[in-house]
């Protein structure tokens, strides 16, 4: 197979062949050879690129854009069916490219046209134009036949070979100059067949298969055998067949004539694919808590610390602020922000929330949420002040809150929910999910914007569902479930379709998603995003598992606790180590 393009599509390597086709690496294989990538079908419009307010793409000739998620919610637009726009005042378009807050487009005539942001001078004209003004001709590039854009610079490669770049000189993206409104040209480069370009890097293909990286190289991403920054394009060492390359945040991979691929830079997170690990790869015993009898991640948008309540009812944490100090007494229940004391009342951290009372249990999101009372009713805060707590349903045996929508189970295993519980739809009051009488336990993903869940039947059977993928249609919700492959026992569950994990009932833990930082913790940090469920190394007893932001961590028969992934603010309960790719001990604070 001949790759015609190289890059990622979410955190798995892509390539396109000269027919057009899209080929992705397997989850479970390493990136060194092209023949290992399989062909996919689904991953949306080839020349798709966004910014932080717009995706646009090529619709036959046209610049078709429509806003990103994050935009609509941000100009409180979450609930409307997302406008697609045809750009105006550019046609014969061949391929887009985003930075910030900006996009440009080549066209076949080879032309560049930009508008957006122009704050650094990144459209290439030399005066700051309104985020509504039409696209702009780039001039003094002559013929393009490529372009990219990251961040606030654009750079475009001539049908000579030529790179040049405007915009942001940041890390010495442009070679000397700090800033440019015009193009410049890029000295010291062969012709180049193909180029690359993170937020803080170039690197181009030249003809004779060399690869030229300039900008910051701190991680060794240059590939020159340095950790400098240059603002001369420096060889990379070792390459002389190269036929594509990649620019990521700290790391760089090039497709070689073989079909192999090479890739240098940053490995704390096994970017690089050679297996090397960044920290410990084997769980440490545990030391330390013992007697938990719950356990919670808790921040206020991306959970940053772990918690757990002891066997005297006092709520102990560790992680970002917290240092295994005695955060509360006398608590049941905790979750979020948020954590509900034995006389029934919630405290997000401003004290108990006003109207909240008699609550046995509690799930939130941020400091917001919703409590179960003994009666069945579940009372929500919006965590707003001047807004009074509502009774959202009645008769209720469990509850979970996401981001944007909230879930009951009732009666037999019924399954309600309410909030933004299908695309571009919401409904106020609790709709009944058809299709489910067997429910055990539901969990919500906390990512913003990720929006799915997990549900667990009575035989331990896990199936996910995106909100986007679910109809509402007035009283009924349809919520499209897919079983979840690999997990039959399961009994209890965190997260959700992107990022979760599964406690089975014989004590292992099962997990998928990303591993940038051993949130699998099966041994390894990697790049790739994974569907497919993995055990969790070293874990035979665990009862229950909370989700962190890069980190994960599991209650232990007996009360301990086992953490693995990201600790940079000491979320696994040990010493400062960035990364931990498997499970290592939580040690308590000496009294």
């Amino acid at each position: 197979m001949q790759a015609t393009r190289i890059g990622f599509h979410e955190t798995s390597p892509v390539l396109r062949d000269r027919e057009g086709r899209t080929w992705v690496l397997p989850e479970e294989t390493r990136p060194d050879r092209i023949a290992a990538f399989t062909e996919r079908t689904d991953l949306g419009p080839v020349d798709q690129s966004c910014s932080f307010d717009a995706c646009c793409w090529v619709d036959e000739g046209n610049v078709a854009c429509t806003k990103t998620a994050s935009a609509r919610k941000r100009e409180e637009e979450g609930s409307a069916d997302p406008a697609i726009v045809h750009v105006a005042g550019v046609s014969n378009v061949e391929r887009v490219a985003s930075g910030k807050d900006h996009i440009c487009a080549l066209t076949r005539e080879g032309e560049v046209w930009c508008w957006g942001s122009n704050n650094d001078g990144q459209l290439g004209v030399s005066t700051e134009r309104g985020k509504d003004a039409p696209p702009t001709r780039v001039e003094k590039l002559g013929r393009a036949v490529d372009i990219r854009a990251d961040y606030n610079t654009t750079c475009a490669r001539t049908a000579e070979g030529e790179i040049f770049c405007w915009g942001s000189g940041t890390f010495g993206m442009l070679g000397s100059a700090r800033d440019s409104n015009t193009p410049l040209r890029i000295d010291g480069l062969p012709p180049a067949i193909d180029f690359a370009m993170s937020s803080s890097h170039a690197c181009i293909v030249g003809k004779d298969g060399s690869v030229h990286c300039w900008g910051e190289g701190g991680s060794g991403q240059l590939g020159d055998g340095r950790q400098q920054t240059s603002k001369v394009p420096v060889r990379v060492d070792g390459i002389d067949d190269a036929v594509l390359v990649v620019a990521e945040s700290g790391y760089t991979c090039a497709a070689r004539r073989d079909e192999s691929v090479a890739c240098w830079g940053e490995r704390t997170s096994g970017q690089l694919g050679d297996g090397s690990p960044s920290e410990e790869h084997t769980p440490i015993p545990v030391e330390g808590i013992t007697g938990a009898t719950r356990i919670c991640a808790q921040g206020k948008l991306y959970p940053e610390r772990t918690c757990v309540i002891d066997a005297n009812q006092a709520l102990r944490c560790w992680g970002k602020q917290s240092k295994l100090a005695v955060a509360a007494t006398d608590v049941v229940d905790c979750d979020a922000e948020c954590f509900v004391t034995r006389d029934g009342r919630v405290d997000c951290g401003d004290g108990p929330v006003a109207g909240v009372t008699d609550v046995g249990s509690a799930s939130a999101w941020s400091s917001k949420g919703c409590g179960l009372r003994a009666d069945g009713s579940v009372v929500c805060w919006t965590g707003e002040e001047g807004k009074k707590p509502n009774i959202a349903m009645k008769q209720a045996t469990a509850i979970k809150t996401g981001s944007d929508a909230a879930c009951a189970l009732k009666g037999a295993g019924e399954l309600w929910c309410w909030g933004e519980v299908a695309r571009y739809a919401s409904s106020k009051t609790p709709v009944r999910a058809t299709g489910f009488d067997d429910v055990s336990e539901i969990s919500l993903d906390d990512e913003i914007g990720l929006g799915g869940g997990l549900l667990r039947n009575k035989s331990g059977a896990v199936h996910w569902w995106y909100w986007a993928m679910t109809n509402l249609d007035k009283d009924k919700l349809d919520l499209k479930t897919k079983p979840l492959a690999g997990v039959t026992s399961a009994v209890a569950l965190a997260g959700g379709p992107e990022d979760g994990c599964a406690v089975l009932a014989d004590g292992h833990v099962k997990c998928w998603g990303a591993s940038f930082h051993g949130e699998l913790g099966n041994g390894v940090a990697s790049r790739k995003m994974t569907r497919t469920p993995v055990t969790v190394a070293n874990l035979e007893d665990a009862i229950a598992v909370t989700i962190g932001n890069g980190f994960r961590c599991a209650l232990r028969r007996g009360g301990t606790v086992s953490c693995w992934g990201l600790n940079e603010d000491g979320q696994l309960g040990k010493p400062f180590t960035k990364r931990q790719p498997t499970p290592v001990a939580v040690v308590t604070a000496k009294k």
